[in-house]
């Protein structure tokens, strides 16, 4: 069915499935439809990324379907850390709606921006990170852009308390209207 190359590879997100070659080092498995790099992007790639959300016009409808999600599990004294913050805009949100320590990682420029709006930012990888453990961890569309998945979200359970919760976002060919923008 597939080429001999690929028979090795198997998809890091379902540990199934038969990767379709989308690029010279780009993946997408033909199971569950992740779409994965064999090597990790170049030096300072994101880094570089910068104004993520300019522009997007569903952005305050993506806001209120994860206020939705989170709200529930929001008490007042909560650790919260988001990887990927971007520009702060999300833990803002969620800062109006509780009182909680809100900490943001984003390596982008956008760091700018979220520190304005958190109580903390970090500019650097969760694998630099040492810090006290947090109650909740949430990374919208992050996991898709991480070259060993298993290792990161090991990674991430160390930085939550024993209870801690997490929410992970990724895109998904499942219909939703937004896959355009994901």
């Amino acid at each position: 069915s597939g080429s001999p190359a690929l028979m090795n590879i198997t998809c890091p997100c379902c540990q199934t499935g038969e990767p379709i070659k989308a690029g010279d080092t780009e993946y997408r498995c033909g199971s569950c439809g992740h779409a994965w790099r064999t090597t990790p992007p170049p030096e300072n790639y994101y880094a570089s990324c910068s104004g993520r959300n300019a522009g997007v016009n569903t952005l305050n409808r993506k806001h209120a379907d994860r206020m939705a999600s989170i709200a529930p599990l929001l008490r007042g004294g909560m650790r919260i850390l988001e990887i990927g913050c971007a520009d702060g805009a999300l833990g803002e949100l969620i800062k109006h709606e509780a009182d909680v320590h809100y900490v943001g990682l984003e390596i982008s420029p956008d760091a700018v921006e979220a520190d304005k709006k958190l109580d903390y930012v970090h500019r650097r990888p969760t694998s630099e990170l040492h810090t006290e453990p947090f109650d909740l961890l949430l990374a919208f569309h992050v996991l898709e852009h991480i070259v060993d998945i298993q290792a990161e979200a090991t990674r991430w359970r160390q930085l939550l308390k024993a209870d801690g919760r997490l929410i992970v976002e990724v895109p998904y060919r499942a219909g939703h209207p937004l896959l355009e923008q994901d």
